[in-house]
């Protein structure tokens, strides 16, 4: 079965065959940017499997929101609202 990674490819590291590379925490090579399922190297292609690394990825977030860890991965950049929408 063949990943489904077009989306990120060349923006995370990705192996030989086109998984998505993660760690314990379903981080990938991205700083902002978590992995789950099938597209991940070393996944069981089951919905409870990729449920779990879900939860995995959800509390490292929550952690990392905690602990302000964004703030510095956050820059000044293009919006993508509406041209002529003001906040």
């Amino acid at each position: 079965m063949a990943p489904r990674s077009e989306l990120v490819l060349g923006q995370v590291d990705v192996d030989d065959a086109g998984f998505v590379r993660v760690d314990a925490r379903q981080r990938t090579s991205s700083p902002r940017l978590y992995a789950v399922g099938d597209v991940c190297a070393g996944a069981w292609w089951t919905v409870s499997a990729a449920i779990g690394q879900a939860g995995i990825a959800v509390k490292d977030f929550e952690r990392r929101l905690a602990a302000d860890e964004f703030t510095a991965l956050l820059a000044p950049g293009p919006t993508f609202a509406p041209s002529g929408w003001e906040a």
